[in-house]
């Protein structure tokens, strides 16, 4: 039946045909997302009753390929790399040239009858056989290019060596402070904060004894396009955004008259006094009188700067950086996305007269201004002891620099999203291009190093979004349903291996966003391969189970809530039911059903404070907030995370996943860092959940 063969070849390309919903039903993908998933993947067939052509053409090439493109070799379970070989190739001699990044080169010989083998399979008649060819134990981790000369010709892969586990400090059970930089300030901050700002918080979570400061994405946004403010849907996971400059410090600020100039007018001061005036941050009306700034920052700087040596070195260090300011220099005289620019710009010819010079200096200079605070920050972080807890989104925006420049890793007919559950009946698609998985391995994961690096160079713990990305996506063709999605798989081995050979060349602790419906699989090879897990209380609340709150494990950050739930308060008040009902996603029948069900959350988690010996009454919001960060404080979780705004008892949330709300990503926090301290409740907050982290971990029953 063609269904079967349609089956037999989307096993073989790594697709998914049926999975189980969050109510434990069985979804079978239909055939149209089938067939264009399987052509994004690669397939050559037009209609179902091509699948068995399409099947044999596959395994072929599959049996052909002698060496993978990529392949990894786990330091701590050393071995050879695989082959395919025709049975009747299977004898003769072999030489291999293995070069390392060091620029050291190994070489060595042997024959092939005798390796050991393993069975293989017959394709259209023609045996073959599995075998492995041997490795020099010593190997360094990195990324190593491997040459092998056999049956008359030459066969090359990447072999990727990597710790098994990512890099982990000393264990001992920190805390600390979670705030987006755009809601965070300071007496005269602008209409957002900034990187001077997010130090100042660094400073101050480290004076009160804190371990680590986390925040939003920093990555860069079309500003000139009018930009997406979703800090999960930059234009890149390259390059950082200017929005965050702090440019009372950028670069020979004190030395440019012209700047200073306008900024101390009082022109200028009125519109920085107007982006206080509106109750949310205005992205774009800051951004443009910031850009003022520094376009005569960039303009005096190219012209009259006496010493450019660091620029320089940044233009070594960021060779790429170049190229995207050019892009970013034609998207403004463009003014559309790069899908719609004329043939030769959206395939790369870009000619000086396609864009303003100009343009490309102050994308330059706001790049190197932008890495540079960046950099002045983690080294605050180093003398202080904190870790900075960056955030890498799970995409980028299709309008974006990395789909323009790195076209051929996406699956760039494909949008990223999730299937229907409870939230979303009819699924929900991100708009974001999913990362193609023969491609990225045929180009060695040159754009994954990369993006993981340019976030791991400034941390000291980075937050895998969607963690279960690296295993499989929900894929959507372009023009269907988000409910028409299919589950393709990634090449997980080689991306984990990337990510520890990372984390340990740069000593960063990886946490992965597991929340949420996660297959066993997912957790497994989190375990196995050392990155933590999330563990957010109200998602670990079990009413009548025993125990009432499951507790959190040691290789956990815990928290009470992400940017993308309501705030403590907001939870146990119900505020963000009300908030659904309001905005249609709840429908008025379905209210009592989730206040009811908000209650026995309630009960069960007051259970479970009481088996801790805390006894707080339900209607003392405070005194419960206190008590839940009592339990997560004497938790074995290596990391508590507490979000700012939960201290002083704040109901705004940051973010409505799934709603068109004017207030996402956009709310500034209540009080501004300078009166922190003046607020009792934060600084007790803070001083208990200090002792309770030096206490001995907790048992059930206050043990």
């Amino acid at each position: 039946m063609p269904r079967d063969a349609l089956v037999t070849l989307a096993q073989l390309f790594g697709v998914q045909t049926s999975y189980f919903d969050t109510r434990g039903r069985l979804v079978e993908a239909g055939i149209e997302p089938l067939l264009a998933v399987l052509r994004e993947l690669g397939a050559e067939l037009a209609h179902p009753g091509e699948a068995a052509d399409a099947c044999r053409r596959r395994r072929q090439g599959l049996w052909r390929e002698v060496l993978p493109k990529a392949q990894v070799r786990w330091r701590e379970a050393p071995g050879g790399v695989r082959l395919r070989l025709a049975a009747d190739e299977a004898a003769g001699a072999f030489a291999c040239r293995l070069h390392s990044e060091d620029g050291q080169e190994r070489r060595w010989t042997g024959r092939l009858e005798d390796l050991p083998v393993r069975r293989g399979a017959s394709v259209e008649g023609v045996p073959y056989v599995r075998t492995a060819l041997p490795l020099p134990d010593d190997l360094p981790a990195g990324y190593h290019h491997l040459d092998v000369d056999c049956g008359g010709r030459t066969h090359g892969t990447m072999v990727i060596v990597a710790p098994g586990r990512a890099f982990a400090p000393p264990p001992r059970r920190v805390w600390g402070l979670f705030l987006p930089v755009h809601a965070l300030h300071r007496q005269g901050s602008w209409g957002a904060g900034d990187l001077g700002d997010f130090k100042a918080l660094l400073d101050w979570t480290a004076d009160h004894g804190g371990s680590v400061v986390g925040c939003l994405p920093l990555l860069a946004r079309a500003w000139e396009l009018g930009g997406d403010v979703s800090p999960y849907s930059p234009m890149s996971r390259l390059f950082f955004d200017e929005f965050y400059i702090d440019v009372a410090v950028a670069a020979e600020m004190s030395e440019c008259r012209a700047a200073l100039e306008l900024m101390r007018s009082d022109e200028f001061q009125a519109a920085v006094r107007g982006l206080w005036s509106a109750d949310l941050v205005d992205y774009r009306r800051q951004m443009t009188l910031k850009r003022r700034v520094l376009e005569i920052l960039s303009d005096w700087f190219f012209a009259e700067a006496p010493d450019r040596s660091d620029f320089e070195r940044f233009l070594r260090e960021v060779p790429d950086a170049e190229r995207f300011a050019r892009f970013r220099a034609v998207c403004r005289r463009q003014g559309r996305p790069w899908g719609q620019w004329p043939e030769a710009l959206r395939n790369g010819h870009l000619r000086p007269e396609d864009y303003s010079q100009r343009d490309v200096r102050y994308f330059l200079f706001t790049q190197w201004q932008v890495r540079r605070q960046l950099q002045a920050v983690a080294r605050r972080a180093d003398e202080r002891g904190v870790s900075v807890y960056l955030d890498l989104p799970l995409g980028s925006s299709p309008d974006g620099y990395d789909l323009w420049a790195w076209r051929d890793s996406f699956a760039a007919g494909m949008a990223m999203g999730a299937p229907p559950d409870d939230f979303h009946p009819g699924g929900q698609n991100w708009g974001l291009a999913p990362l193609h998985p023969r491609r990225l391995r045929d180009h060695q994961y040159a754009y994954f190093r990369a993006i993981v690096a340019a976030q791991l160079d400034l941390a000291g713990m980075l937050r895998l979004d969607h963690v279960m990305g690296l295993h499989r996506l929900f894929w959507i063709p372009s023009g269907m349903a988000a409910a028409q999605g299919v589950y393709v798989h990634s090449c997980a081995e080689e991306l984990l291996a990337v990510l520890t050979v990372e984390s340990h060349r740069r000593q960063v602790v990886l946490v992965g966003e597991n929340l949420g419906t996660v297959p066993d699989t997912v957790g497994r090879s989190m375990d196995r391969h050392g990155l933590m897990g999330m563990y957010v209380l109200p998602f670990e609340i079990r009413p009548g189970a025993d125990p009432p709150v499951r507790p959190p494990r040691a290789d956990h950050l815990a928290s009470l809530n992400t940017h993308d739930m309501p705030p403590f308060a907001g939870f146990w008040q119900d505020a963000d039911v009300e908030a659904r009902r309001a905005a249609g996603e709840l429908a008025d029948d379905n209210v009592g059903a989730e206040h009811d069900r908000r209650d026995s959350l309630r009960r069960a988690l007051l259970e479970a404070l009481g088996g801790l010996g805390l006894h707080p009454a339900a209607d003392d919001l405070s005194a419960v907030l206190d008590a839940c960060l009592e339990l997560l404080g004497r938790s074995a979780a290596r990391v508590v995370l507490v979000n700012v705004e939960d201290l002083w008892l704040e109901t705004q949330e940051q973010n409505r996943p799934g709603v068109d709300d004017p207030a996402n990503w956009r709310s500034r926090a209540r009080h501004r860092l300078e009166e922190f301290d003046a607020l009792d409740a934060v600084a007790g907050r803070l001083r208990r959940l200090a002792a309770a982290r030096d206490a001995p971990v907790a048992r059930r029953g206050g043990g």
